[in-house]
């Protein structure tokens, strides 16, 4: 792995039962970590640097990482070593986007699409700051024992702990067969291990701890209630996407509803927890991703990414009365699975303004100008018309970087290029970057190319049946007997074999993993491989060429790719799950002003659900820096 070393971090578990309340954390930091969030210092709050917000789908908590220092956030003043204790919201909910915001200077709360009971679920996180970072603790009500059959049983429950970041908002009923007390939560669900009697009890995410004495019989129960803040908003439909509105105390939702079969875009406010309005979508329309692309003079444009219909909507947003706004529908080739925008300079200081677009089922990002109003046809040669470059997997998520990235190739006067860019996981397990100018994915700095032995091409030719002299014309200005594509991603790792057809006078040329092309190669005439990934021109020789001779090559796709996390403890571990990725930006070096120069780098906060992880990816240098697990 090359650049900074990366730095490994592990969660600290601390044993043991405290009174009323603890800090204790639960067995695990992450748990099928599925969505992020960044609140910035420019969002306001109590916090110095970028801290990163991350949603776990199983145990339904959102952990907080300083993204700078590469650990966990330290919220305990008191014991800074230990793991932060986060926000719970339950392992009952099944938790989508999330959003962190700060209400004010000492405070910062979190928002979460919860699409298994159809709510938005919003917590408060940290409470004040004076003297030091004061969190929301859990309280609970007096334990009420039901005696079923007025047999006059009585059950005491002794020693309940509560754990901050572990216990949530909900409902707690016990119920006993006389034997055995089985626990529910309403978010938590019903406990794997019952309870007896006289034995000190845990549910299985430290939500509560206790002791049960007395007696009881079949159908006795008990109940309490646990609080944290936690509130759930109802807006009528399924909540199916969140963001926020930049500058503003204003989120967006798009929401569903499954009964009417249409879909709206709600403008809520942030701090007075109430809508404000919102735009109807239109029938069958089901806003699975939103993007802000400018907030301006009280309006905002966003684009909804449609997930049932082809389409995506851009919304002329009016943010004082939501109803006003009005809709366009853009036809997209399939229902979208991401998108993203992006407007800036291309390599020859052409300004664009464009739509990044990833459809449902297909293994490409199309590309959208917004300036002409119409799709871009990222590669004329590969047959799909208005399409980006085959991807050869499905794109899971999609983000732009805010500013232009240099990256690995260099331009004609030996500097590093620069360029508008956007990161991509795909669903093969890879984490790719695409330049906004061309469509095509960036590379390293050799690119795409044919494997060299001692320093040329190793192209190797096999003469079956008469000897035969055909040979690769090598090109005067390369060097090369195999011309790569400088658009990244046309060219994949394979093996190359071109053989010869003495029936048809010509050659048939087929990829190891692509396959067989469309077009045959003949002597004398440059090739062109069906995409225009690579061209080559074979020349006829003295001795003509006879059936089943062969030209074999290897080539390497030449573009950043990252798919492994390579660490001496563990291992070589290939990503599983990648989410969507989350691009922040983090200053670095002296801060003092003056003639100091500040050094803004560009990361992605990549959650790795299958893995458990949280990777921090810095795209210059295009390596894992940190791993949280």
């Amino acid at each position: 792995m090359a650049g900074q070393p990366m730095k490994r971090l592990l969660p600290l578990l601390v044993g043991g039962l405290a009174a009323c309340t603890t800090t204790e954390p639960g067995p695990w930091i992450f748990d099928a970590p599925t969505s992020a969030d960044v609140l910035t210092p420019a969002d306001g709050g109590p916090f110095e640097e970028p801290i990163g917000f991350v949603s776990n789908l199983r145990s339904g908590r959102i952990t907080p990482i300083d993204l700078k220092h590469a650990t966990l956030l330290s919220d305990q003043p008191t014991a800074p070593w230990l793991d932060a204790r986060g926000v719970a919201l339950g392992d009952e909910r099944q938790l989508g986007e999330i959003i962190a915001w700060a209400p004010a200077e000492d405070q910062v709360r979190v928002m979460a699409v919860d699409l298994h009971h159809r709510v938005l679920a919003e917590a408060p996180y940290v409470i004040g700051t004076d003297p030091v970072l004061t969190l929301q603790e859990p309280t609970a009500t007096e334990p009420v024992f039901v005696d079923a059959d007025g047999s006059g049983d009585a059950v005491t429950v002794s020693g309940l702990t509560l754990s901050t970041g572990w216990t949530t908002t909900e409902d707690w009923t016990l119920e006993t067969d006389g034997q055995q007390w089985w626990v529910t939560g309403s978010r938590s669900g019903r406990q794997g291990d019952t309870a007896t009697l006289g034995t000190p009890y845990r549910t299985e995410n430290h939500e509560l701890a206790f002791t049960l004495e007395g007696s009881a019989s079949s159908g006795d129960s008990i109940t309490l209630s646990t609080q944290t803040g936690v509130v759930e908003h109802d807006l009528g439909a399924i909540p199916l996407s969140l963001t926020r509105v930049p500058g503003q105390a204003l989120a967006l939702v798009g929401t569903w509803d499954d009964v009417a079969g249409s879909g709206a875009l709600v403008l809520w406010d942030l701090a007075t927890q109430a809508e404000v309005g919102r735009v109807a979508l239109g029938a069958g329309a089901q806003p699975w991703q939103l993007e802000v692309a400018a907030v301006d003079a009280g309006r905002a444009r966003v684009f909804v990414g449609d997930s049932k219909l082809p389409q995506v909507l851009d919304v002329d947003l009016d943010l004082a009365a939501p109803a006003a706004s009005t809709v366009t529908a853009i036809p997209a080739a399939a229902p979208v699975q991401d998108l993203a925008w992006l407007a800036g300079d291309d390599r020859l200081g052409q300004p664009f303004d464009r739509l990044f677009v990833a459809p449902a089922g297909g293994n490409r990002v199309d590309v959208y100008d917004l300036q002409a109003g119409t799709w871009l046809d990222v590669n004329p040669l590969d047959g799909v018309d208005l399409a980006g470059i085959d991807l050869f997997s499905p794109v899971i998520g999609i983000d732009a970087v805010p500013e232009p990235l240099d990256v690995q190739t260099l331009t004609p006067w030996g500097t590093y290029d620069s360029a508008w860019a956007l990161a991509l996981t795909l669903f093969d397990g890879s984490l790719v970057l695409m330049d906004a100018a061309t469509g095509c994915l960036v590379t390293d700095i050799e690119g795409a190319r044919v494997t060299l032995d001692q320093g040329e091409e190793d192209v190797d030719f096999t003469d079956y049946g008469a000897t035969s002299s055909p040979a690769l014309q090598i090109d005067e200005a390369t060097g090369r007997k195999v011309i790569t594509s400088t658009c990244g991603g046309l060219v994949r790792t394979e093996t190359w074999t071109v053989t010869y057809d003495g029936a048809r006078g010509d050659y048939r040329v087929e990829g190891s993993v692509t396959g067989e092309q469309v077009g045959r190669l003949v002597e004398d005439q440059r090739y062109v491989s069906d995409n225009g990934g690579f061209s080559l021109l074979v020349l006829s020789g003295p001795l003509p060429t006879t059936d089943g001779d062969q030209f074999t090559f290897y080539a390497e796709e030449g573009i950043l790719r990252l798919d492994t996390i390579n660490d001496a403890e563990l291992g070589d571990t290939p990503f599983d799950a990648p989410a969507a990725p989350v691009v922040f930006q983090l200053d670095v070096g002296p801060t003092g002003g003056g003639w100091d120069q500040l050094d803004r780098r560009s990361y992605a906060l990549l959650p790795l659900t299958g893995n458990d992880l949280v990777l921090r990816v810095r795209l210059r240098t295009w390596n894992v820096e940190v791993v949280w697990e």
